[in-house]
């Protein structure tokens, strides 16, 4: 069920690794961006996701945040 008064948004352009602070440990992107993308961006770097759940990876960053995931 949908309400009819509901916006929806496709992230799917919305992709985009902005910055990496490694001091900080932290990795700025866009919310359409994969699990999967963010991860192996950060295994270029010599980095991971603390936890990468495989049944996450085709899902966007605002998608895993917007769930709750």
């Amino acid at each position: 069920w949908c309400d009819p008064a509901a916006a929806m948004f496709s992230m799917h352009k919305l992709n985009n690794i902005t910055s990496l602070d490694k001091d900080a440990m932290t990795v700025t992107v866009e919310g359409g961006t994969l699990i999967t993308q963010v991860n192996d961006w950060l295994h270029q770097h010599n980095l991971t996701l603390a936890a990468l759940y495989p049944a996450y990876s085709d899902l966007t960053v605002a998608g895993v945040l917007g769930t709750g995931l």
